[in-house]
């Protein structure tokens, strides 16, 4: 039997694969990572492809794109320290082979029928396509208001960093989630496996990504 040509999500790294594996799960997108038991999902389950990297995902986008056999492709990336920086970096990409993305990303994401290959294509900023951060602001904001131990976490990463701890400031959301799960039931799970055991809330935020996911893939 011939191998099944999928649609591709494509992420920075394998932290971000399975954390979006399992948040999409949860509202009932159902994908899988790598070649990670692929052949009992159903045929139109896209496929989540780490990149290794943000550098390697800009980098392969063009490609990702033009080589999709017919299939959606979408691509999910950090914001970092500017969102609007990290999206024209992006519009250059996608207008380099004729894509036409707006000049400031949609609130719900980007998703655009590229004709000249037959595919949709679309772009998801980590966190909410406006704000500065990454997955680990995301995962934030799913955290629970009332949580006594989010504010600890906060003031806990801060006072390392005044006592010489060596993260950059791009990197503090990274440090205070990953302080904060320290903290769990089963201190220091992965994030993928933190969602899988209901550490965040379901919130809008998911709603709005899952969204742009069943949209982009017309799945669900």
């Amino acid at each position: 039997m011939p191998a099944v040509v999928r649609s591709t999500l494509r992420v920075e790294g394998a932290d971000d694969a399975h954390t979006i594996m399992h948040l999409l799960r949860q509202r009932g997108c159902i994908c899988p990572v790598g070649r990670e038991h692929r052949e009992v999902y159903s045929d139109n389950a896209p496929l989540i492809q780490p990149a290794g990297g943000v550098s390697e995902l800009l980098d392969g986008m063009a490609e990702a794109v033009r080589f999709s056999s017919g299939r959606s492709v979408g691509f999910v990336l950090d914001a970092d320290e500017a969102a609007s920086d990290r999206w024209q970096r992006v519009c250059e990409t996608l207008r380099a082979i004729g894509l036409k993305p707006p000049h400031e990303i949609p609130n719900d994401g980007y998703i655009e029928y590229a004709g000249d290959y037959q595919v949709h294509a679309g772009v998801w900023l980590m966190p909410d396509n406006r704000r500065p951060g990454a997955l680990e602001a995301f995962l934030q904001d799913l955290m629970d208001v009332s949580d006594p131990l989010r504010p600890i976490a906060e003031r806990s990463t801060d006072d390392a960093r005044r006592a010489g701890a060596q993260f950059p400031d791009s990197r503090r959301d990274k440090a205070v989630l990953r302080t904060w799960l320290a903290w769990q039931e089963e201190p220091g799970l992965p994030y993928g496996l933190a969602v899988s055991r209901r550490y965040f809330q379901d919130t809008a935020l998911v709603d709005g990504f899952a969204g742009w996911f069943r949209r982009l893939f017309e799945c669900g």
